[in-house]
């Protein structure tokens, strides 16, 4: 099973304290990113007074773009799976360099694998086998039907309300729910290195949960 060409991530980072957008504009684009061609639309809601989007875009890079959110004091880079570690390590480089040291400046960090659908022939039947759920005889009895397995997801550790935070979601896509899985991922760490040493490897960690469905166990 190849890795789907198409598929996307983003990366969260929230600092500490609020950076001045043009000051992150001028950090970037002498870390070789290029001026972001989004344009800010806003709309007037009174006389004198307007409003605009959350996030201001900062700079892009290949087919990446950066953003920031000066309330949340967040900065937001998105791009396709493969390309995710190079950025982010790529958006560090260009702060440290200019004085900013993420080691410092960052109060923690959050992967973003949005719903997307990956290709697993005989979805179901391999959810259901590998899922054995004690309860579903007594669920089953109360509806009247006989309830299986059907989606399911998994998470570390047993609240999200922390810096360590990881949660994997699998729901079988719903037009074609035998063939099709929609995979769902959110990965946060309290410092940007371990957030990129996760990033290290992201391709081939999406690799080994498509394997894991390739044989029923």
């Amino acid at each position: 099973m190849a890795i789907d060409t198409d598929l996307h991530a983003g990366v969260a980072i929230f600092f500490k304290l609020d950076i001045n957008p043009n000051i992150q504009m001028e950090i970037l684009s002498k870390g070789g990113f290029k001026a972001a061609t989004q344009r800010i639309i806003t709309r007037e809601i009174a006389p004198g007074m307007a409003i605009g989007p959350s996030f201001v875009p900062i700079a892009e890079t290949e087919n990446a773009t950066i953003e920031y959110n000066g309330e949340r004091y967040l900065l937001r880079l998105a791009t396709s799976l493969n390309k995710i570690h190079k950025v982010s390590e790529k958006v560090s480089s260009a702060f440290e360099k200019s004085g900013y040291p993420f080691s410092e400046m960052v109060r923690y960090c959050e992967f973003n694998f949005p719903d997307q659908s990956l290709e697993i022939p005989d979805l179901i039947n391999k959810i259901r086998s590998m899922i054995t759920v004690h309860t579903a005889g007594v669920l089953s009895s109360i509806f009247g039907v006989e309830l299986e397995p059907y989606s399911f997801s998994l998470s570390y550790p047993e609240t999200p309300l922390t810096d360590q935070w990881m949660h994997v979601t699998f729901t079988p896509e719903s037009n074609n729910p035998e063939n099709r899985v929609i995979l769902k991922i959110t990965k946060r760490t309290p410092t940007y290195d371990e957030m990129l040493d996760f990033l290290l490897d992201i391709e081939s960690k999406i690799e080994n949960i498509k394997d894991l469905f390739k044989e029923k166990i």
